[in-house]
């Protein structure tokens, strides 16, 4: 039996948790590795409201509570308020029962249930994310599942929901490596009923393989600065369907080649009396080649 001391103060706690804002703060904090200034939870937790009157407020309640403490530093959350905080999630994820609502069509046209653990090891492994930043991104995509009104997700769908949940996180360059290359449906159909007699099979194909070859190059290969300037018209990249895959161009001075054939074959050479006949001999050497 729980006794009447252990009773009260596990009914402080629950009524000093009974608010969003301080699971929020708690969240904030056993996410971040380093303390966490006033300033900064003002501005990530009240989202805006200015108000340091009710912030103090609630972070004294969860000090009192022995949830959080601080330093010159910063707030951080302590070693019970982590335990706390972890068993509340349990909580939540026991009243939301996700393994039995969330589905996932997967891309080899089969449907399994929602695993965190999937998104967790696809972070690390296509996103070479740390382990402890991986694990928390992978919760956070859980817990929002949780709150929405579907039964089931495509693994594209899923990929790009992480997506966003990185962005909200700062993580854009991570991001870029785990984004899902290809044309959209819509540019697909219209290309698709394209009254175009030029356009091919082979030229579709092509087309499509195309564009995403040019995305891998913009978000993966080049530099981000210039990848902005050439999305925004200010310089122009040639082929870039082609970059890393082959030369645009090859340049070799005619003197080298000049050079190569008199050694090899020094009669032919002596032969040469005029520019033409240098000019011939060099789109011969192409030509053999």
């Amino acid at each position: 039996m729980i006794s009447d001391k252990n009773s009260n103060f596990l009914e402080k706690q629950l009524k000093t948790l009974g608010q969003k804002v301080r699971l929020d703060i708690l969240k904030k904090l056993k996410n971040s590795q380093n303390d966490i200034s006033f300033s900064k939870l003002q501005k990530d937790v009240l989202e805006g409201n200015s108000s340091t009157v009710n912030l103090s407020f609630h972070l004294n309640a969860l000090k009192k509570c022995e949830l959080i403490n601080n330093t010159e530093n910063g707030y951080y959350i302590t070693q019970f308020g982590k335990k706390i905080f972890e068993n509340i999630l349990s909580i939540e994820r026991i009243l939301g029962e996700k393994s039995k609502l969330k589905m996932i069509r997967t891309s080899k046209y089969s449907k399994e249930l929602f695993d965190s653990n999937k998104i967790e090891e696809f972070l690390i492994t296509e996103g070479d994310m740390e382990l402890f930043l991986a694990r928390q991104i992978a919760r956070e995509v859980e817990d929002r599942l949780a709150n929405l009104n579907i039964e089931y997700l495509t693994a594209p769908l899923m990929r790009e929901y992480t997506n966003a949940i990185l962005l909200e996180n700062g993580l854009e360059e991570v991001r870029h490596k785990l984004t899902r290359l290809g044309t959209p449906p819509y540019e697909v159909f219209k290309l698709f009923n394209s009254m175009d007699s030029r356009l091919t099979p082979e030229r579709f194909i092509n087309k499509l393989g195309s564009d995403v070859s040019e995305q891998f190059i913009l978000l993966n290969l080049i530099p981000k600065n210039l990848a902005d300037l050439y999305l925004s018209g200010e310089i122009a990249l040639l082929y870039l369907n082609y970059w890393s895959l082959r030369p645009l161009s090859l340049y070799i001075s005619s003197e080298t080649i000049l050079s190569y054939i008199s050694k090899k074959h020094p009669v032919i050479t002596n032969k040469i009396e005029t520019s033409r006949d240098c000019l011939k001999l060099i789109l011969y050497f192409f030509d053999f080649l």
